[in-house]
């Protein structure tokens, strides 16, 4: 990322030139239509400042663009709290091309990672750098699919034969998501879709008990918040007892972008 970009990126936040989602009970977004080929690479180089969305709560600046055929997601954040909690637990994106927010099509990436069973030898380092975790999370993803939740895990090579590219990067402190999903084959009738985001949970290690339960916005204890259910764009981002942070779940209604008459 070039410097004058990023630069321009962090007083866009600053400044709040950006839309904020904070305490939406669902967001409206405006896809935008690329000016040129998007290159799925974890950079942030062909995204216009334009249709940037900051969610408050999750820390994710959002953009989403289309075209005829497919809809690009990128959202970037600088948060540790929330790189370490998708690098960790595993981040899906859904789609509902009925403009809800039905979980019946979703690609997960990075994959969640790995619970460690048995006895761990004392001579194992695990890798907790950002940097190492990153690299280890860019080869494998999972499509979710059907109302009972069939879930295909598959390499990111092979998912290219589905029209599905993701990919993460970090450029200069920022972790990067980008991806690309095909929409369906009626496109000239499909205007608005449902776009979620989802973390998974970061468990407490066993043996360590809450100490006094951290409390979200929106009362749930260590939970999702108003009696469950789906949280919207700027939705619930609080700890579990003992520090954990709580997993992130938001929606937004994207209105997609028409081609430009030239």
């Amino acid at each position: 990322m070039k410097t004058g970009k990023l630069n321009a990126l962090r007083a866009l936040v600053i400044f709040m030139a950006a839309t904020f989602l904070a305490g939406c009970d669902e967001a409206e977004l405006q896809s935008q239509w690329p000016s040129k080929p998007i290159s799925i690479d974890g950079a942030d180089v062909e995204w216009s400042e334009d249709g940037r969305y900051f969610d408050e709560e999750s820390k994710l600046l959002v953009s989403i663009m289309n075209d005829e055929n497919n809809i690009y997601i990128r959202w970037l954040t600088r948060n540790q709290t929330t790189k370490m909690l998708v690098l960790q637990a595993g981040f899906t994106v859904w789609i509902d091309e009925t403009g809800g927010t039905s979980k019946t099509f979703g690609v997960q990436f990075p994959l969640a990672k790995p619970k460690q069973r048995g006895t761990i030898n004392p001579d194992f380092k695990p890798r907790t750098k950002v940097e190492d975790i990153l690299a280890d999370s860019q080869y494998n993803l999972a499509v979710l699919s059907g109302l009972e939740g069939n879930r295909q895990t598959m390499p990111t090579t092979k998912a290219e034969g589905l029209g599905i590219y993701p990919r993460l990067g970090l450029e200069q402190g920022y972790l990067v998501y980008e991806l690309k999903m095909p929409l369906s084959a009626a496109r000239d009738d499909l205007q608005i879709v449902g776009i979620g985001f989802e973390t998974g949970k970061v468990e407490r290690p066993s043996g360590q008990g809450s100490r006094g339960g951290g409390r979200g916005k929106g009362g749930g204890r260590g939970g999702k918040g108003n009696g469950g259910g789906n949280k919207k764009m700027g939705g619930n981002r609080g700890t579990h007892g003992g520090g954990s942070p709580e997993p992130i779940e938001m929606w937004a209604k994207v209105h997609l972008a028409g081609k430009p008459i030239e």
